[in-house]
């Protein structure tokens, strides 16, 4: 199953709260702290570029860390790119009631450098989460991931599937006067979830403790099924987030902690984006779902007895809840979905207890938005799961792709 972001890469700059320094690479730490939470902020494209709330985000868990005095045993990593072929790693460090930042390494990226890794291959984020090891060792490790995301759709297939028509519509769309949200991005450097989990299980680090993804629609079970070997939870949006992102200045002291708590989280999370304003303007909407991905399998071998069983009636699809804002829809709430393909009492008990463990912690607004040209606005909320799936889908993003998936693979 592969599923892309847009990883594309932006300049480092020095942030007013704290100041840059070169370490000296040779100085590597022998003793691992508790934990590491690495923030891979890659590029997000030449328009609706996240760049700006990327130093949001950081001056908001660099506060969080001023508030809570320091940031413990644990280490702070973030890569920020300066360009399409150019980023750089760092460590924040806290001292005397302020944050620093050591920049350990600057990389560049072209045919010619003796790296020569794709930005959007496995090997690339092998590489880099070795390097976040060797210098930020720990005994845990956590990821997030800021960037843009259309769920699980391959990279190949957005490509052949976007016509100019479309694109004139994104383009004519930064326009529409509602908030921006981190739903499109650029289009030079994309890479299929399924490298992503290539690229983990392949470096040292091997499994995290979460991934959060920063990022739009990525809370859907066809992610989940494909990221079940390299991390335990996954943090996600079914929906579009704010280009804003988490609010990290609330979330940063459950996401530092050796246990996160995964229920504040999503707490937090809500209270943020269920009192959400834009230039003046009510937009509380915002969905969070936190899946345990060790449950996945369990799941796919309910769906599949499920699919064995039933077919879907078509006709029922404009009674789906629907969780976003193209036309056709790609991603449905996966619990609405079910109830409508199985009416056998017993699977369907079973089916709802195991989303509990799949999903054991949610939160939503009463709406969710979209910044999509096709269906912009504010869209009710009558059936949430905390995650979604693809299956009904009739998008030419998705009715191909979709039975090349891992997911599809394993329930079909």
């Amino acid at each position: 199953m592969k599923k892309f972001l847009f990883f594309i890469f932006f300049p480092l700059l020095v942030f007013t709260s704290c100041n840059d320094s070169v370490s000296d690479d040779n100085v590597l730490p022998t003793v691992n702290a508790e934990k590491t939470i690495f923030m891979y902020l890659p590029w997000t494209g030449d328009n609706n570029n996240l760049y700006n709330n990327f130093l949001q985000n950081i001056k908001d868990i660099e506060q969080a860390i001023v508030d809570e005095n320091g940031i413990g045993n644990k280490n702070l990593m973030i890569f920020i790119s300066k360009d399409a072929t150019h980023g750089s790693l760092m460590k924040v460090n806290y001292s005397n009631g302020a944050c620093t930042h050591d920049t350990l390494r600057t990389y560049e990226n072209t045919e010619t450098s003796s790296l020569n890794l794709a930005l959007n291959s496995s090997h690339w984020i092998t590489y880099i989460l070795n390097q976040v090891k060797s210098y930020a060792p720990a005994d845990t490790f956590s990821m997030i991931v800021g960037c843009h995301g259309m769920g699980w759709i391959k990279a190949s297939d957005y490509n052949s599937a976007t016509t100019a028509s479309s694109k004139r519509m994104i383009m004519a769309h930064r326009n529409f006067d509602g908030p921006p949200t981190r739903w499109f991005g650029g289009e030079r450097i994309m890479t299929d979830i399924s490298t992503l989990a290539t690229g983990i299980a392949a470096s040292n680090v091997k499994k995290l403790q979460y991934i959060l993804f920063d990022d739009c629609y990525l809370s859907n079970i066809e992610t989940a099924y494909d990221l079940k070997s390299v991390t335990r939870y996954l943090i996600a949006c079914p929906t579009e987030i704010m280009a804003y992102g988490m609010p990290y200045a609330k979330l940063w002291k459950y996401l530092a902690d050796d246990n996160p708590d995964y229920k504040a989280i999503c707490n937090e999370f809500y209270n943020f984006y269920n009192s959400y304003t834009y230039n003046g303007s009510d937009y509380n909407c915002g969905t969070i779902g936190v899946t345990d991905c060790a449950q996945v399998d369990s799941m796919a071998t309910i769906m599949k007895e499920i699919n064995t069983k039933y077919t879907f009636d078509t006709t029922l699809t404009d009674s789906l809840q629907i969780m976003d804002g193209y036309d056709p829809s790609i991603f449905f709430d996966f619990d609405d979905y079910v109830h409508h393909l199985c009416t056998d009492a017993t699977l369907l008990s079973r089916f709802d207890q195991q989303l509990t463990n799949v999903v054991p912690f949610k939160a939503n607004t009463t709406s969710y938005y979209s910044a999509l040209p096709w269906r912009p606005g504010k869209h009710p909320i009558k059936t949430f799961s905390g995650t979604t799936i693809s299956d009904p889908s009739t998008s030419n993003y998705a009715s191909t792709g979709k039975k090349t998936t891992a997911w599809y693979t394993a329930t079909h």
